[in-house]
């Protein structure tokens, strides 16, 4: 109890990582219900690592061509957040439209070229961060779930990019969920498939971004999938799925960020904490849908056949 009051008190020395947490868990589920209902989880998957890697590229190169605003020391900097978000969103945008080229050209399954950018862009992150030009910068700490600790800027870019992020999906939720559900109707309806198609995929693109930043590729993965995959079954509404998710990922985060902190003798990454939660909840979820499965099935078995 004392750790949680720790935590809860606004001198807190981690209470940056504790904000971006809550953040994260509260934001990125949300947007991941547009991929997971989309049926494109693998984008979940990749995109993030792709980010990361994108982050680490653009850092290297600044280092490497002594570039002033890329450098990191640099790195609390306006200049270099930009340059980062910038570098790793143009990656993901190459990464989609290699995407795109290589599914209407030969037909490839979108889920196998996927699979394969997942590993490249996760072994190019991991190569990148670990050359002693990088060391100081945290992407390699970030990778093995350490406790991450945004500064100011950071944290201040993360609430209005994510604040931006969620309320261009409040204004244009109509017409995404629509293009979302039946893009057939949509484009009968006058809706243009193609711009709402590719604003939300720009949304996922700036979210990814700012998640991989804040609490690493794999957080992210687990925040844009899980939440939304374990409320799902159990609503029939959208609202109930955005506030449900929403509701799952940050308490996740928070608990998962107390368990890192409280079990300090077990080196807990957070973000691994953090998983294992929203891991749990999907188990108990999973056990509900199935006792009830086996309920209905039961309960159909005993009616009378005429």
């Amino acid at each position: 109890m004392d750790k949680l009051k720790e935590i809860l008190d606004s001198g807190f020395f981690l209470k940056n990582s504790v904000y971006a947490s809550l953040l994260l868990g509260a934001a990125l589920p949300v947007v991941g219900i547009f991929l997971v209902l989309g049926r494109r989880t693998a984008l979940a998957l990749a995109l993030p690592q792709v980010s990361t890697a994108g982050v680490a590229l653009t850092a290297w190169i600044g280092v490497t061509f002594q570039i002033k605003a890329l450098q990191e020391q640099a790195h609390q900097e306006t200049s270099f957040f930009i340059a980062v978000l910038v570098g790793a969103t143009l990656l993901m945008v190459v990464t989609l439209a290699l995407l795109r080229i290589l599914q209407r050209d030969d037909g490839s399954p979108e889920e196998a070229d996927t699979a394969a950018l997942y590993v490249a862009g996760a072994a190019l992150a991991l190569a990148l961060a670990a050359s002693d030009k990088l060391t100081e910068l945290g992407i390699l700490g970030t990778l093995k779930g350490e406790i991450l600790v945004p500064s100011e800027s950071l944290l201040h870019s993360t609430v209005l990019g994510l604040g931006l992020v969620l309320l261009v999906l409040f204004v244009f939720r109509r017409p995404l969920e629509m293009v979302l559900y039946n893009s057939e109707m949509a484009y009968g309806s006058g809706l243009s498939v193609k711009f709402y198609g590719g604003l939300t995929l720009a949304l996922v693109c700036l979210t990814v971004t700012l998640g991989s930043l804040c609490g690493g590729p794999f957080l992210t993965i687990a925040l844009l999938v899980v939440p939304p995959v374990t409320v799902l079954p159990f609503v029939n509404k959208m609202p109930s799925l955005y506030f449900g998710s929403a509701v799952i990922g940050a308490l996740a985060c928070f608990w998962g960020f107390y368990a890192s902190y409280v079990l300090e003798d077990w080196n807990l990454p957070v973000s691994a904490a953090q998983i294992l939660i929203l891991a749990l909840i999907w188990l108990v979820g999973a056990g509900v849908r199935l006792a009830r499965m086996l309920f209905l099935k039961r309960k159909w078995a005993t009616i009378p056949r005429q």
